[in-house]
């Protein structure tokens, strides 16, 4: 899926959400947006999440290069209701990268920018995102709860050592990253 306008009008600047952006079901090996600039998937205004993986069997999928959460131009907001991305029990996804272009942005989205929930949401990698500021990196574009949440889901890698690696989270409303044990009854679950 590249290319798209999903949750805007023709012009990228306007709401017209769906219930979800994007919506995957036990699909794998699926990849939303890409490294190019024409790739970039406009993905805002939807009444729940920009984008939602969920099951066991959603693994293996790609997200990359999208602005989430935003207007075209990456400077405004024009978030969804809820999450910028969700995984759901969901493994082995990698959302952004290292590669230039890679990043996605999740901004200005009215739950946290991007959630990991439940024990099957493991061995996920999140690298390389601008998660709560504008496109430039410089200007708060905060989501309205965490930047990332992660709910008893082990073994992920946010960020990392390797060039391009880091995620810029910054501005969001309650905190960064929270990771919790506990759960949280009716919060994230999908």
């Amino acid at each position: 899926m590249a290319g798209n306008l999903i949750g805007v009008d023709a012009t990228g600047a306007n709401a017209l959400g769906n219930l979800h952006g994007i919506s995957i079901n036990a699909a794998s090996s699926n990849t939303i947006g890409g490294l190019a600039t024409g790739a970039r998937n406009i993905i805002s205004a939807n009444t729940n999440d920009g984008i939602i993986l969920f099951n066991a069997a959603a693994s293996g999928n790609l997200i990359q290069g999208n602005f989430i959460g935003t207007a075209v131009g990456g400077t405004a907001g024009l978030g969804n209701s809820l999450a910028g991305v969700g995984l759901s029990d969901a493994p082995g996804n990698t959302i952004g990268g290292t590669a230039a272009g890679a990043g996605n942005l999740i901004s200005a989205n009215g739950d946290a920018g991007l959630f990991l929930v439940g024990i099957g949401a493991s061995g996920n990698q999140i690298q390389g995102n601008l998660i709560g500021s504008d496109a430039t990196g410089t200007l708060p574009l905060g989501n309205a709860l965490e930047g990332i949440y992660v709910e008893r889901a082990p073994t992920n890698t946010i960020g990392g050592a390797a060039s391009g690696a880091a995620n810029l989270i910054s501005a969001n409303h309650t905190r960064g990253i929270f990771l919790t044990n506990a759960w949280h009854q009716g919060r994230r679950t999908k």
